[in-house]
C-alpha cells in the first residue's frame, strides 16, 4: 500500500480503517469526510462473517471472523492467527500502559463480556462485563473506541441499569474490566457497526449508511451527522471501524 500524506490533528493523524460487509477494507478521513478503497479482503470472509477489524500501531490490519486473522494491507490476504475462537463484534487497541505495561493490547466485546484478545495465539481471555446485574442486558452493539484522552467508549443496546430500552447508546466503560461507568444515552442511530477516533472525538458509522461525530463536554454528548465527501452510488453499510493507538 503506498504511503499517503496524513492530515495532522489532535493525535497525530485522521485517517481510520473502515470495513464494508462482506470484504472491502476502506480508509476514511476525519477532516475531510472522504472514503478511498485501501484493499478487498480475500481468505477471512468466504466461510464466515466478518465482525469487526482493528488496526495496530504498526498498521497491521487484524480481522475477526470467528477466529483472528491478519490482512495484508497490500493485497487483502488474511493469514489465520493459532487455533482460538473469537466472536467478539467490537475491537480495539489499548495504548501501552493501560492494560498491560509492556505494550499494546487488543480487547473487545462477546455480548456483555469484555475480552483480551491474544494477538499471538488467537485465544481470548474475559476480563469482565458491561454489567453484572441481571436486570441489565446491555451488549456491544457493533464496536468500542479508546481516546486520546483517555476514555473508552462502547455503542451498546439493550435494557439499562434505569430500566430503559437503549439501541443504540454510547457508554463509558472502565479500560480494566469493561464496566460502564457512565452511559451517555440514545445516540440517534442504530447498528452503530463501527466506531473511530481523532482528537477527543468520537465518530460513528453504522450499517445504514449513516456518518457522525460525539463530541463529548464534561457529561453531555453533542452528536452531529456528517456527510460522505466522495460517496458511491452504491449504498455503504459500514460493519466496522478502527483507529490505531499511534
Amino acid at each position: 500500500m503506498r504511503k499517503r500524506h496524513r492530515h495532522r490533528g489532535p493525535d497525530g493523524q485522521s485517517e481510520v480503517r473502515l470495513r464494508v460487509p462482506r470484504r472491502l477494507a476502506l480508509q476514511g478521513d476525519i477532516v475531510t469526510h472522504a472514503i478511498n478503497l485501501v484493499v478487498t479482503l480475500t481468505g477471512c470472509y468466504e466461510t464466515a462473517i466478518i465482525s469487526d477489524i482493528a488496526v495496530d500501531a504498526t498498521g497491521t490490519i487484524y480481522v475477526v471472523n470467528g477466529s483472528l486473522n491478519t490482512a495484508n494491507p497490500a493485497t487483502g490476504a488474511c493469514t489465520k492467527i493459532g487455533t482460538g475462537t473469537v466472536n467478539t463484534t467490537g475491537l480495539t487497541f489499548l495504548p501501552k500502559g493501560v492494560l498491560d505495561p509492556a505494550g499494546e493490547v487488543l480487547v473487545g466485546y462477546d455480548g456483555g463480556t469484555y475480552e483480551l484478545v491474544n494477538v499471538t495465539t488467537g485465544k481470548t481471555q474475559a476480563l469482565g462485563y458491561l454489567s453484572k446485574s441481571p436486570a441489565v442486558t446491555l451488549s456491544s452493539s457493533g464496536d468500542l473506541v479508546y481516546t486520546r484522552d483517555k476514555h473508552l467508549y462502547v455503542s451498546v443496546h439493550g435494557v439499562g441499569e434505569d430500566g430503559k430500552a437503549c439501541g443504540d447508546c454510547l457508554a463509558e466503560a472502565a479500560p480494566l474490566t469493561g464496566a460502564i461507568i457512565k452511559s451517555f444515552g440514545d445516540i440517534k442511530h442504530a447498528d452503530v457497526y463501527g466506531l473511530a477516533t481523532w482528537g477527543f472525538d468520537v465518530f460513528g458509522f453504522t450499517n445504514g449508511e449513516a456518518f457522525f461525530q460525539m463530541h463529548r463536554t464534561g457529561e453531555t454528548l453533542t452528536i452531529t451527522d456528517l456527510k460522505i465527501q466522495n460517496a458511491p452510488k452504491a449504498p455503504i453499510k459500514f460493519g466496522g471501524g478502527a483507529t490505531s493507538t499511534l
